[in-house]
Order: C-alpha cells, then sequence, then structure tokens
C-alpha cells in the first residue's frame, strides 16, 4: 500500500510515481479532486483493478468542481453513469453527513462513502479538551494584547483578495480588537503579497501574521473567528468561539455554514463586519441560539467528536 501526499500530483511527478510503484493499494491524502484525476488514471494504467482509497482535505467540493471535463448543466440523474467514465477514487473517506449527502447527490452510491470524523494531523478532539491557552500564548512568536479582543481571519484558498481588505477596512477602526493574518497555504505567497500593500493603507499596529504558528494554537488564544469556506470555522465553533461567516456575493463556495447558517454571524461586506464584531460578544439569546446550532454543524459535519478517527480510517484503508 503506498500513500500519496498532495504535491505528487502537481507538474508531472504522478508520471514518475506510476513507473516506480506496483502497489497494491493507494491512499490519496489530502484528496482534492481535480488535481487527482491524472495521478488515478496513470496509476491505473498498468493495473485497472488498483483499489484507490481517498482522504476528504477541506470543504467537499461536487465533482463538478473535481473535474473539469463535467459538464455542469448535465441533470443530476444522469450524472452516475458520467462519474463511471471519469478516473474516481473506489472508495473516499469523508469527515461527516455534509460531505456525503454532496458526493451522493452527485451520483456517487453509498458503499463508497465512509464517514470516519475530522481527519487531522493530530487528534483534534483530543486537543480541545486538552489544551491549555496560558501555555499556547507564552510559545507565540509574537505578542498578543491582553486587554484587546483577539480575531483570527482565515481565508480560503480562493477569496484572500476579498477577505483581507475588507478586514483590514473593519479592524483598523476598532482599537478595541487584534487581528491575526492567516492566510491559506496554498495561496500563501500572493496573500503575503497583498498584505504587503495593505500595510501601507492602513495602521498596521492592530495585526499580526501568524503563518509560523499552528492554526489549532492560533485558534486557541482567538476570540473570533472570520472565515469563507475554510473548515477552520467549524474547528473553530468546535472550540466554543464566536465564528463571523464572512460570505462574499461574488465569490461561490462550498461553505460548511450554508447547511447551517444559524451557526455563524453572517456579513457580506465591510460594513456588516464591524457589527458581526460587536455583536460576537453580546451574550444574549442569539449567543445562545449560535451555540445550539453550533453543536448541530459539528455533528453534521464532523460526525461528533469521539476521538476514533484513526481507528476508523485504518478500518477501511
Amino acid at each position: 500500500m503506498s500513500s500519496v501526499p498532495g504535491d505528487l500530483a502537481k507538474g508531472h511527478a504522478y508520471e514518475k510515481l506510476a513507473k516506480k510503484i506496483k502497489p497494491e493499494k493507494v491512499v490519496l491524502t489530502k484528496f482534492r479532486g481535480s488535481t487527482y484525476k491524472p495521478i488515478i488514471h496513470r496509476l491505473r494504467l498498468h493495473k485497472k483493478s488498483l483499489p484507490i482509497i481517498a482522504i476528504q482535505h477541506g470543504p467537499m467540493k461536487s465533482t463538478t468542481v473535481f473535474y473539469t471535463d463535467f459538464p455542469k448543466d448535465i441533470p443530476s440523474n444522469l450524472r452516475t453513469n458520467h462519474i463511471r467514465k471519469t478516473p474516481t477514487p473506489n472508495d473516499i473517506l469523508i469527515e461527516g453527513k455534509i460531505a456525503k449527502d454532496k458526493l451522493k447527490k452527485e451520483g456517487y452510491s453509498e458503499e463508497r462513502l465512509h464517514i470516519i470524523g475530522p481527519i487531522r494531523k493530530e487528534d483534534f478532539s483530543s486537543f480541545i479538551k486538552t489544551y491549555n491557552k496560558k501555555e499556547i500564548v507564552e510559545k507565540l512568536s509574537f505578542n498578543l494584547p491582553e486587554e484587546k479582543k483577539v480575531v483570527l481571519i482565515t481565508p480560503g484558498m480562493d477569496d484572500f483578495q476579498y477577505l483581507l481588505p475588507d478586514s483590514f477596512k473593519a479592524l483598523s477602526e476598532k482599537k478595541d480588537f487584534f487581528g491575526i493574518l492567516r492566510p491559506h497555504p496554498s495561496t500563501q505567497e500572493e496573500a503575503l503579497k497583498l498584505i504587503s500593500k495593505l500595510k501601507e493603507q492602513h495602521d498596521w499596529g492592530n495585526f499580526v501574521i501568524g503563518v509560523k504558528e499552528d492554526i489549532y494554537h492560533l485558534l486557541a488564544v482567538s476570540d473570533i473567528n472570520i472565515s469563507t469556506y475554510s473548515s477552520c470555522g467549524i474547528e473553530a465553533i468546535a472550540m466554543e468561539k464566536d465564528v463571523i461567516w464572512y460570505d462574499i456575493p461574488d465569490v461561490s463556495t462550498p461553505s460548511p455554514f450554508l447547511d447551517v447558517p444559524e451557526a455563524a454571524i453572517r456579513a457580506e461586506n465591510p460594513n456588516q463586519l464591524k457589527e458581526a464584531l460587536d455583536s460576537a460578544f453580546q451574550k444574549d439569546r442569539e449567543t445562545q441560539l449560535r451555540r445550539e446550532k453550533g453543536r448541530k454543524l459539528i455533528d453534521l459535519y464532523f460526525n461528533g467528536l469521539d476521538g476514533k478517527v484513526k481507528e476508523r480510517a485504518l478500518e477501511y484503508i
């Protein structure tokens, strides 16, 4: 059995891989879909019956996004036959019911979809129960002002050019807030260039860039998370943080908040973002409702948090 990291799907690495190994089973980690289409195709050239298992990475997009040659206007009841003609994994290990429902609508049979819970580099359910905020703060590469509310800003892969400028506008006028900017790893270089330009236009004293720290540690020291479609927002809810879902009208994203929108505070522009920052700290009935809906979203997205993800993954693999 071979584990195939996401980087191997870049360039022509998959061609070299297919020539070097003759596996009995392949596990595709960080499965995004379209980037793996060629690697699945190449691997199966030498063995058509090769079992391939994919592991979900991030919010599950539909197969219309996974496969670039998939006709976007094809009726859902006709998609199954088309999917059979494309190089797809035999089985997909997914995080929860939300991902499962999305893929079932695209024509994947239920037997191929296996819910195992949040697939992370460490046991997330264990971390949220045992982390020590004070110890994490002491290890940060930057100082946190004790008197300010900390806001973690986590753009998705394709929307940093919207979220970062709008967050700057909203937070630069609020001196009682402190922003940590954490670009998505896939677009970090482009995001940092944009941040450099934004620093020339706004007061930088209220912000810091957090690219060296573990994302869980940044969530642990934050009071609020501003998220778009990244699963970081779901992790923040699991840690009982307030989440502002920045729903950008011009950007179509597979946001997990679409399934339980009441779990987060929704905003669509900088003015609404400023209002959302204020309402996040009003301990009222809406706050209680967000907590209740947040627990529902955790159950749907992460299949709860029972700490048995590894056992279920190994069982299927």
